[in-house]
C-alpha cells in the first residue's frame, strides 16, 4: 500500500489521535486529541489554538491512533492525569 492510500484510508475513517506536544518556550507538555493530527499540529505551530499560542514553538513528542472519538477522549483523559504527566516530565529530564 502506498502513502497516498494510507492517507486516504485515515481521511475517511473514524480514527482519532491523542498527541503530546512539548513547548520549546516553557518546556511544559500539552496533551490533546484530533481527527487530523497534521492539521492540528500546524494549528498549534501557527498560534491558532488559544491555549497554546503563547507557548510556541512545539515538538510532537508522542502520538497514538485510536479507532474512534470516544476511545481517543478516554485515552486523552488518562494521559492528562497528574501521575502520567509527571512520568512524562521525568522521562524528558533524563
Amino acid at each position: 500500500m502506498n502513502g497516498s492510500s494510507i492517507t486516504t484510508n485515515f481521511a475517511y475513517s473514524e480514527a482519532h489521535f491523542v498527541y503530546v506536544l512539548l513547548s520549546l518556550k516553557d518546556h511544559n507538555l500539552y496533551i490533546g486529541f484530533s481527527k487530523n493530527i497534521v492539521q492540528r499540529f500546524n494549528e498549534h505551530q501557527q498560534g491558532k489554538v488559544r491555549v497554546t499560542k503563547h507557548r510556541r514553538p512545539f515538538v510532537l513528542l508522542y502520538w497514538e491512533c485510536f479507532p474512534d472519538l470516544d476511545t481517543a477522549v478516554k485515552n486523552e483523559k488518562h494521559f492528562k492525569k497528574s501521575h502520567i504527566r509527571k512520568k512524562l516530565k521525568l522521562l524528558l529530564k533524563n
